[in-house]
């Protein structure tokens, strides 16, 4: 339910602030998200350690109450013009089909032995002649479900493939990272909490920087940066951990890939959404969301 969330907020951030502010406020939106990889492992550990895993979910309940109000009252009179469109039914069946086939295959292909099972083969080629047949239906559609004529933006297509592959870096590090450390280094589930916290410290104190100069920097040099971080942190990582390494030795490979973290996301968003006329943000928006579900169920199998 809440995957129309990132698409919403940042099409209604772009829509909103003009041009010369827009990195900016996608500056403060991403401090928002980075957030998360402080507080929520921290959180999560207390809540398991001290209380019941339940709380976990419970916890959102005031906390969707409180955004839903504050939605209501603050962005009251900034709703969009409307209009009715014809539902492209055939279009919703082929993605249901596509993208529901793929995550289904890659989340029980483990179990039940990958291609040695006739409902993995199933669900492959069912998936994969749905998202051909997406691609062509959409490509002719006059109210696409995806806007494919997107990718004709040479900054659009550069930036969502870089976006995908940083989100599968850093997806990688937050899946396996408490796996590591609460089932092999015998930490709980706070101490893991606490080792993986620092790669949020970096990217909350370089992005306000990042939106105000965002304008005078050329973001393809942060988003080399990002990359290169990205490898000297995993390198680093491939040398150093050992089932004897120290809590200092955890948290610094850690706190550098904030660094990375800080440089890719804000830049490559600014890159990708860079030229696109107004009326064209939600849909870029949302496009350039589905592919982060897509490849971080890839990572956790």
């Amino acid at each position: 339910m809440a995957g129309p969330l990132i698409p919403l907020s940042q099409s209604l951030l772009l829509r909103n602030y003009p041009p010369e502010k827009r990195t900016f406020a996608l500056a403060l939106w991403s401090m928002t998200v980075i957030i998360a990889p402080i507080c929520g492992p921290i959180l999560g550990g207390y809540i398991c350690d001290n209380f019941s895993w339940g709380w976990i979910f419970l916890i959102n309940v005031p906390m969707g109450i409180i955004v839903l109000t504050l939605c209501l009252t603050l962005l009251k009179g900034r709703e969009t013009e409307t209009s009715p469109v014809k539902m492209n039914l055939p279009g919703l069946t082929l993605l249901v089909l596509g993208v529901g086939g793929l995550q289904i295959m890659l989340d029980k292909g483990r179990d039940l032995d990958w291609f040695n099972s006739s409902t993995i083969i199933i669900l492959t080629v069912v998936s994969v002649i749905s998202l051909i047949s997406l691609v062509i239906w959409e490509s002719t559609s006059e109210n696409p479900i995806l806007d494919l004529s997107l990718f004709k933006s040479r900054n659009f297509t550069i930036g969502i493939v870089s976006i995908t592959c940083a989100y599968l870096f850093y997806s990688g590090a937050i899946v396996l990272m408490p796996q590591l450390l609460q089932e092999t280094m015998g930490y709980n589930a706070i101490w893991a909490g606490l080792a993986y916290a620092p790669i949020g410290i970096m990217p909350l104190l370089i992005s306000p920087l990042i939106g105000r100069y965002g304008n005078k920097i050329d973001m393809r040099l942060l988003v080399t940066f990002s990359f290169l971080m990205y490898a000297v942190c995993y390198y680093w990582r491939s040398v150093t951990f050992m089932p004897t390494i120290d809590f200092t030795g955890i948290i610094l490979p850690q706190f550098f890939q904030g660094f990375a973290v800080a440089c890719f996301f804000l830049p490559l968003t600014t890159i990708s959404f860079s030229g696109l006329p107004d009326n064209k943000f939600a849909n870029a928006s949302s496009m350039s969301n589905f592919f982060v579900p897509c490849q971080d169920q890839l990572v956790r199998r």
